[in-house]
């Protein structure tokens, strides 16, 4: 026991700074975790505003259906591993619900066993945001890892700075998206590729390698590709290694694909939900064929639609680091190529993740690129490490420096920070509260995911299509009609694409009977959209009725 004692005092000893920073770091993070909580009053009121968020109740649907129950629709649009993680995590929750008698047996409806959804929603919801603050915080302390492996201490200390500040960080880490858990999971394997680079390659460091992948593609699939160009200097380094010390050749080849691909089949359900898998495999191929056939009318494979795409990854790139960010980065690979080519090699997952993900779909979001600029990060922190050497060593100059060069990223996170905090429907929502009598109706023509949260008795009517929307409103005569954009709107669209446009154009110019009641938008340093979707802050415009209208 002492001596386990022992060796546990050692490792906090060696790995101290590694622990302050990622605590530093999810302390930086924690802060406006309590945006977007659910208020599952009812079965439409389950979900959340950021998109494709899958907690409080995917891992739990997702997991009863691979181990108790098959549904007949599943949800098939990722794997299954970071459901299977939330699940795990959830179970000390769920375990005391049972112990006091507040949930009985799970079931597929409303409220799912529960007998306070309202609350078992929203401290799911924070496991879940917990775990996905974790899971930022292991990336930013893996890239100071990364950095320290490659270059030393002091492009480490840079590169977890540069890799804490982007704004996608501090939005997906108070989200369940998935694009964060896949991120940490590459993370992971970039560095243990970054010591094999510098040190050797070994059947052990192979085993890891494989198995972080692994788990980074059985969480979303698209993370395969940061790999997929990894033999090419994985086999010069075996065979180099194999030279230098004899030994079985195929142990290390046979860690790498066994450790994958046990870790693959378990965690993407191939074997514990095989029907799901294959379902999932079918679904991923159709409907990318789709996605890509939309993109490729915006960015063609024509000189003109490859000179587009570029220009889009650049300002991408642009907007996450900002431009002086954005030159280090740029001056950090040149020097690298120059000067340092063994260490060039820490690129190509780069160039593997563009080629056979960007490329092939031809299109590109903020979400795509996170794990590009993880890499571009750590090359950015090289290229400021080589800038400060010219300055003097004053550590105050350089510290002055390093936030002149950081300021752009910090000032994004800051305020979508803010955005987050005083959200549009958060007010929204209080002013329904305030004005909607009990047992009042809402219609609303978009993803009522993204609604102001309203009360378990307001019935929520969603307006669709050309002729439908007519004989909703003239059945139920809703006392409120919400407009506001949501996933399918194009920047700047201030309601959802999927509403009917007389609909629209009626309620606007008062001949439905509705007029303007109140607007909501917190103001913003930042005019832009910063996310793929406008799920921060969307202008809210209510709408009440005022008279019967003539009929439509």
């Amino acid at each position: 026991m002492a001596d386990t004692l022992s060796r546990g005092r050692r490792a906090v000893v060696a790995h101290k700074t590694e622990l302050f920073l990622f605590f530093l770091a999810m302390g930086l993070y924690i802060p406006g975790l309590a945006w977007d909580l659910p208020h599952a009053s009812g079965p439409d009121r389950v979900y959340l505003w950021a998109t494709d968020d899958i907690s409080p109740l995917g891992p739990l649907t997702e997991t009863y259906n691979t181990f108790v129950r098959g549904a007949a629709n599943r949800w098939l649009t990722y794997p299954l591993a970071h459901h299977f993680i939330l699940t795990i995590v959830y179970s000390p929750y769920l375990i005391w619900l049972m112990l006091i008698g507040r949930l009985a047996e799970p079931t597929a409806i409303y409220p799912f066993g529960f007998s306070d959804p309202v609350t078992t929603f929203r401290v799911l919801t924070v496991i879940a945001r917990m775990v996905s603050i974790g899971m930022a915080a292991g990336t930013v302390t893996a890239a100071y890892r990364i950095g320290c492996i490659l270059w030393g201490r002091h492009t480490g200390l840079l590169a977890f700075i540069i890799s804490l500040l982007p704004f996608p960080m501090f939005y997906y880490s108070h989200t369940a998206n998935l694009e964060l858990p896949a991120l940490f999971w590459i993370s992971l394997a970039l560095m243990m590729y970054a010591r094999i680079l510098t040190d050797a390659l070994s059947a052990t460091r192979a085993a890891w390698l494989a198995a972080f992948a692994a788990l980074a593609a059985a969480t979303k699939d698209q993370a395969a590709g940061v790999f997929l160009l990894l033999p090419l200097t994985l086999l010069p380094l075996h065979i180099q290694s194999w030279k230098t010390k004899p030994a079985i050749w195929w142990r290390t080849p046979a860690a790498l694909v066994a450790s994958g691909a046990a870790v693959y089949a378990l965690f993407s359900g191939l074997v514990l939900d095989p029907h799901r898998y294959f379902a999932h495999v079918q679904f991923s191929l159709y409907q990318n064929a789709t996605i890509r056939a939309t993109y490729l009318e915006w960015f063609p494979f024509t000189l003109t639609g490859v000179i587009g795409l570029s220009s889009e990854l650049l300002r991408l790139l642009d907007l996450v680091f900002g431009p002086l960010l954005l030159l280090a980065g740029i001056c950090g690979i040149l020097h690298v190529s120059l000067r340092e080519r063994t260490r060039l090699a820490f690129a190509l997952p780069a160039l593997s993740y563009v080629l056979s993900l960007i490329v092939i779909i031809h299109f590109v979001q903020i979400r795509y690129v996170m794990p590009l600029t993880f890499i571009f990060g750590i090359f950015a922190a090289r290229g400021v490490c080589l800038g400060l050497g010219y300055l003097p060593s004053l550590k105050l100059a350089r510290a002055a420096a390093v936030l002149v060069i950081c300021a752009w990223p910090l000032w994004l996170s800051v305020d979508l920070a803010f955005q987050m905090v005083n959200d549009s429907r958060h007010d929204a929502g209080t002013w329904l509260a305030i004005h909607m009598g009990p047992g009042s109706t809402l219609a609303h023509c978009g993803d009522i995911q993204s609604l102001p949260r309203v009360r378990s008795d307001v019935r929520i009517l969603h307006v669709s299509g050309n002729r439908e929307w007519r004989h909703s409103m003239e059945e139920h005569r809703p006392d409120v009609v919400i407009m506001q954009p949501d996933w399918t709107s194009k920047p700047g669209m201030e309601h959802s694409r999927s509403c009917p446009e007389e609909f629209i154009k009626r309620v606007k110019d008062g001949s439905l009977g509705y007029g303007l009641a109140a607007a909501f938008k917190s103001r913003s340093s930042i005019r832009r959209q910063l996310l793929d979707y406008p799920s921060v802050n969307p202008a809210v415009r209510i709408f009440i009725k005022k008279s019967v209208p003539e009929k439509p």
